[in-house]
C-alpha cells in the first residue's frame, strides 16, 4: 500500500532544494521512513550530508536501522547514525540520524556545517529544549548559508504559526501537508467509574483491549512505578506476556522490545510504555494502543535546584501521535482513558521544555555562541523568572562574571554533560593521575548509577566497575579523555578524590535534621527513602529524584561529609555575621555570631546587647524563609485566594507567578516587611494575616482579570453564587442537581482553558456525581441516577429530559404553586 507521503513527492520534487519547509504528516504517512530516502534520491545529499534529528535515542537507532534496510544495507553504509556514546557512520554515508545534542556540539564547533546539506528536524511539536536551541542557533546562520536545506517536520504541529515565525528567517519558505493515516483507527472510551483511581481504569482499559487486538498491545502509562504496578495485576488477570519500555533500559534492550525479534514477542503481547513510545518508532507486531492520557514531565524547581515530576494530561497532539502507533502497519484499535468530551478538551499542543526547564544549559550555549538569550529567535520564549535563576546559579558557580563566560564558562558549555558535573571535571584537571582515575568513575556514576540499596557513592562506583554495563562504560571512557587520561591510567588505581566534587555540588550540602532529613545548603530539603545503616551529619547529595508521590526529594547518591575536611574548601560561601534569631524553647529574640553556608548554620554564638529595629527586621524575615508561609496566619480566604493567583499563573500568566511559594518566600521584604511595622514578637507574627499585604501586589486592572478567570463563586443556572474550591486537585464546586438543570456543558474557568468540575449532590446534600463533563453525565449517568432518587426524594423535580428544563431550588409543589 503507497504512503500517503509519496502524495507530495511531485510537488516536493519541483522545490528548490535550498530554504525551509514546514511538512505536517500525521502518522504512519511515511515523514520519518519514506521521505528521507526520497530527498536522497532527488540529491539533496549531492553537496554535503543530509542530518536528520531525533528527540530520543531509540528512535534515531531505530529509523537508521529502518532506513538502510529499506536500501538492502546494513547500518554505516549510505545510513548512519550518531548519538552519545555511540557513532556508526562510513566514508559511503549520505544520510545520519543524529539526536540534537548531536547537531548542536556540531552547530558550536563550526556555525557554517561544512559537508552538511540538509537538516531535518524530526518530531518538533515535541519542543524539547535542545530541538528549540539547535533551531535558534540554525537560524541566525542561515543568512551565510543560504543554500542550506531546513526541514521542520511533525504529525501535529501549528503550521500557519510556524510559518509566521519562520518567514522573516528565510526568503523561501514552503508549508506541505500530508494526507491522513494509512489504516483505519477504531476509538474506543473509557471513563472512569465512581471513585476509580485512573489507574484502576487502566487495568480495566488493558482488559478491554485483550478482546479488540489480534497481534499486540501498546499502553501509555506516565511512568516506572505505574508499570509496575499494571505489570503485577495483569500476571493474575490476563495471560498476556508483559514488556517494559521506558529510558531507564540500554539501548539494546529497548531495541529488543521494539523490534520483537524472538518467537515469544513476536505473538500477541502486552507492552507498557512511557512517551518514549509516542513518536518516530514503529513497535512491531502493535495493533492496539492503550492511552491513559496521562505523561510525566521533569519541572524545574529553582529552590531544591533539581526537577520534579509531576504527572499530568497529555495533550490533543501527543493522543493523536499515542494513538498512530496502533495504525502504522495494519488497522487497529485505540482504548482512551475518560470520555470522547474530555479528549477534545484537552490543550491542543504540549508545552515547551523551555517553559519549566533548568535553563543554565541555554545560557552557556547562547553565551559560547557569542550571544545572549534575548537575542535569539524563539518560537517560545524563554521562561523570564527560570531565565534570572539560572544566571544567579551561573554567577555563583563561577561560570559567568559580569554576564560573560569565564574560563570555566567555556570549558563547562563545551562538555557533552550536565554544567554541573562538567564544572567537577574542570577542576578536577588540576589533581594528580590517580585521583583523575578515580574522578572518571565518580562522575560515570553519578550520571548512570547502578540499581542499588547502597546510596554511597563510593561503594556505587565499586559495583559499577564490577558490572560494566555499557552506558556507564562509555562515559567512563569519555571522561578519561576529558580529563586527559590514557588508556592505562584511566584503568589504573585511583586515589582518593571526594572533596573535588563539591565545586560542582557545594548548593547540595545537606545537614541532618531528624533521623532521615536533610536541609540543603540550597534551602529545599531530601531524605533518604529507607533508613541507613548510619546517617551522617553532614552529606553532598549528588543525585536527587523528586517522585510524583513526594513532597520532598529523595536522596539517591551521597557522599558522608563527616569524612572529610569539607569546610575548608575554597568552593564554599561561608560567611560570618551577626544577626538576631529567636533561641530556645522560649523563642527568645537574640543577638547571635553565626557561620553559615547557604541556607544551613554551621556554628553559633550568643552576644550580649540590644536587638536593633533592623535586626527584628531582618530576624521576622528569616523565621518565615526558614519555616515557611504556614507559620503565619493564612485565612480559608487566603489559601483559595493564593489558589487561584496560582492557577493563572499555571495557565501563563507571568504576573501571577510571583504568588508561588517560592517568590514569596524569596520577596518578604518587598510585600510583608512594609505591613510589620508595628510586629515585635513571633507570636504578633504568627497571628498576622498576610491577605491585605498579598492583594496589594495586584493593581485594580490585575485584581479584576482574576476575578473574571478565575472567579470565587460560580453563578449557577439556579441564580445561586456557589463557592469554588480552588484548592482541590482541579476546581471543584458543589451544587444541588436541581440547580444546573438547563445547562448542557460543564462550566469553565480561565478563559475556557480549565473545566470547573461539579460535586452534584441530592436534595440532602449528599454526592451523586462528580463530573468534570455535564454533556455525559445528562447522557450517560443520569437516567440511572433519575430511576434511584425518584423515590428517594419525591417532593423534588427529576424532569426526563433535564437539559431543557428550569433550573431550581424549590420542590416540586412550589414549582407547582408559582406557576399559577
Amino acid at each position: 500500500m503507497t504512503l500517503p507521503i509519496t502524495e507530495l513527492y511531485r510537488q516536493i520534487a519541483q522545490l528548490p532544494h535550498a530554504g525551509v519547509k514546514v511538512l505536517q504528516a500525521p502518522p504512519g504517512s511515511g515523514k520519518s521512513t519514506a521521505l528521507p530516502l526520497f530527498l536522497l534520491q532527488q540529491g539533496y545529499a549531492a553537496d554535503g550530508l543530509i542530518v536528520m534529528l531525533q528527540p530520543r535515542r531509540v528512535a534515531a537507532l531505530s529509523i537508521a536501522h529502518y532506513l538502510a534496510e529499506q536500501l538492502g544495507e546494513r547500518v554505516g553504509e549510505r545510513i548512519g547514525y550518531q548519538i552519545r556514546g555511540q557513532r556508526k557512520t562510513g566514508t559511503q554515508t549520505r544520510l545520519v540520524v543524529v539526536t540534537e545534542g548531536v547537531l548542536l556540539q556540531w552547530l558550536q564547533r563550526d556555525p557554517e556545517l561544512p559537508g552538511i546539506s540538509t537538516i531535518l528536524f524530526d518530531e518538533f511539536h515535541e519542543r524539547n529544549l535542545f530541538s528549540d536551541l539547535s533551531l535558534a542557533l540554525l537560524l541566525d546562520v542561515l543568512p551565510l548559508r543560504t543554500y542550506l536545506s531546513v526541514w521542520v517536520m511533525s504529525a501535529t504541529i501549528d503550521v500557519d504559526a510556524l510559518v509566521d515565525f519562520l518567514s522573516p528567517h528565510s526568503e523561501q519558505i514552503t508549508a506541505l501537508t500530508a494526507a491522513g493515516r494509512q489504516y483505519p483507527i477504531d476509538y474506543h472510551y473509557v471513563p472512569l467509574q465512581a471513585q476509580e483511581d485512573w489507574l484502576q481504569a487502566t487495568l480495566r482499559a488493558i482488559l478491554l483491549a485483550t478482546g479488540l487486538a489480534q497481534q499486540g498491545i501498546l499502553v501509555f502509562v506516565p511512568g516506572q512505578r505505574e508499570m509496575r504496578w499494571l505489570q503485577q495485576r495483569l500476571a493474575d488477570a490476563s495471560q498476556w506476556p508483559v514488556q517494559l519500555l521506558h529510558g531507564g533500559l540500554t539501548v539494546a534492550q529497548q531495541q529488543q522490545v521494539v523490534q520483537g525479534s524472538d518467537a515469544a514477542t513476536a505473538a500477541q503481547r502486552i507492552i507498557l510504555s512511557t512517551n518514549i513510545a509516542e513518536t518516530s518508532i514503529t513497535v512491531q507486531h502493535i495493533d492496539t494502543v492503550v492511552d491513559s492520557g496521562r505523561e510525566r514531565v521533569a519541572v524545574y524547581d529553582p529552590n531544591l535546584r533539581t526537577s520534579k515530576l509531576m504527572t499530568q494530561r497529555v495533550s490533543q497532539a501527543s493522543a493523536q501521535q499515542r494513538a498512530g502507533r496502533a495504525g502504522r502497519l495494519q488497522a487497529g484499535h485505540c482504548v482512551r482513558l475518560g470520555s470522547e468530551a474530555e479528549y477534545q478538551r484537552l490543550s491542543a499542543f504540549q508545552a515547551a521544555e523551555i517553559d519549566y526547564s533548568d535553563l543554565a544549559p541555554l545560557i552557556l550555549q547562547a553565551k559560547l555562541w557569542g550571544t545572549e538569550v534575548a537575542a535569539m529567535a524563539w518560537l517560545t520564549p524563554p521562561n523570564a523568572g527560570l531565565l534570572a535563576h539560572a544566571e544567579d546559579w551561573l554567577t555563583a558557580f563561577g561560570l559567568l562574571e559580569q554576564g560573560a563566560l569565564t574560563d570555566a564558562g567555556r570549558w563547562v558549555a563545551s562538555a557533552a554533560a550536565e554544567p554541573r558535573i562538567a564544572l567537577v571535571a574542570y577542576h578536577g584537571l588540576q589533581l594528580s593521575v590517580a585521583e583523575r582515575a578515580q574522578l572518571a568513575r565518580y562522575l560515570a556514576t553519578i550520571e548512570e548509577p547502578p540499581r542499588s540499596q547502597q546510596l554511597e557513592l563510593k561503594h556505587l562506583s565499586e559495583l559499577c566497575q564490577q558490572q560494566r554495563h555499557a552506558r556507564w562504560q562509555q562515559r567512563w571512557q569519555y571522561w578519561g579523555r576529558q580529563l586527559k587520561l590514557s588508556e592505562a591510567e584511566l584503568n589504573g588505581c585511583g586515589e582518593h578524590c571526594l572533596s573535588a566534587l563539591l565545586w560542582g555540588f557545594f548548593d547540595r550540602i545537606g545537614q541532618r535534621q531528624g533521623e532521615l532529613r536533610y536541609r540543603l545548603t540550597s534551602g529545599g530539603a531530601a531524605r533518604y527513602y529507607d533508613a541507613p545503616q548510619q546517617a551522617p551529619e553532614y552529606l553532598l547529595a549528588l543525585r536527587l529524584t523528586f517522585p510524583a508521590e513526594h513532597n520532598e526529594a529523595v536522596l539517591q547518591c551521597v557522599v558522608n561529609l563527616d569524612e572529610l575536611d569539607w569546610q575548608q574548601h575554597p568552593a564554599l560561601p561561608i560567611k560570618q555575621q551577626t544577626v538576631a534569631r529567636w533561641q530556645g524553647q522560649q523563642q527568645r529574640l537574640q543577638r547571635v555570631k553565626q557561620v553559615t553556608l547557604g541556607r544551613l548554620q554551621l556554628r553559633s554564638e550568643v552576644l550580649s546587647g540590644e536587638v536593633s529595629a533592623v535586626e527584628l527586621q531582618q530576624a521576622l524575615i528569616a523565621y518565615v524563609q526558614e519555616h515557611g508561609l504556614e507559620v503565619l496566619t493564612l485565612s480559608k480566604t487566603a489559601h483559595q485566594w493564593l489558589a487561584r493567583c496560582r492557577l493563572l499563573a499555571e495557565y501563563g500568566d507571568d504576573v501571577f507567578a510571583q504568588f508561588q511559594q517560592s517568590r514569596l518566600l524569596a520577596e518578604l521584604a518587598d510585600w510583608a516587611l512594609p505591613f510589620w511595622q508595628d510586629i515585635r514578637s513571633l507570636k504578633q507574627l504568627q497571628q498576622w494575616d498576610p491577605l491585605p499585604a498579598l492583594q496589594a501586589r495586584l493593581d485594580y486592572q490585575q485584581q479584576q482579570q482574576l476575578q473574571q478567570a478565575c472567579p470565587s463563586h460560580w453563578l449557577a443556572p439556579s441564580g445561586r453564587s456557589v463557592a469554588i474550591d480552588y484548592q482541590a486537585v482541579t476546581p471543584i464546586a458543589a451544587v444541588k442537581l436541581q440547580e444546573v438543570f438547563g445547562e448542557p456543558q460543564s462550566p469553565t474557568l480561565v478563559y475556557g482553558k480549565v473545566t470547573l468540575t461539579l460535586d452534584l449532590l441530592s436534595p440532602a446534600a449528599r454526592l451523586l456525581q462528580r463530573t468534570s463533563d455535564l454533556a455525559s453525565f445528562w447522557q450517560t449517568a443520569y437516567p440511572q441516577v433519575r430511576k434511584e432518587m425518584r423515590g428517594r426524594y419525591p417532593k423534588h423535580p427529576w424532569p426526563e429530559h433535564p437539559q431543557q428544563s428550569l433550573a431550581t431550588t424549590k420542590t416540586t409543589r412550589q414549582l407547582r404553586k408559582d406557576s399559577h
